[in-house]
């Protein structure tokens, strides 16, 4: 399917779209971080534990298991805690198995202020 971006954020390299009408899409919630509390990278094709090292206002540091990384293809994927989406990860270092994520204060203020 070919979709035209309508916004881009250099400053988290995230790119929306708008989804034409007969797109089916399930609403998920979106909540703040627990730091130190578990979470998980949720896509189609896989689940991914990681813990919430820190959370900042537009940026939540991530780690993983060094063993169960994000992979390629896996950035901007949601973020999930306690059933909602607490951030979209943008990026992942392997050398100490970390990863950063747009929290969801961002997206938050894009919604509410973008009218998204």
């Amino acid at each position: 399917m070919r979709l035209t971006v309508t916004r881009v954020l250099k400053d988290f390299d995230l790119a929306l779209i708008k989804l034409p009408p007969e797109c089916m899409v399930k609403i998920t919630e979106i909540g703040s971080a627990a730091e130190l509390e578990g979470a998980f990278l949720v896509n189609d094709a896989h689940i991914i534990r990681c813990r919430v090292v820190n959370a900042g206002a537009s940026l939540l540091y991530l780690g993983f298991r060094c063993l169960d990384m994000p992979e390629p293809g896996d950035s901007g994927s949601p973020i999930m805690q306690a059933g909602k989406v607490i951030g979209i990860i943008s990026s992942v270092m392997l050398d100490n198995c970390m990863g950063i994520a747009i929290s969801s204060g961002v997206l938050y203020s894009l919604e509410r202020y973008a009218g998204l």
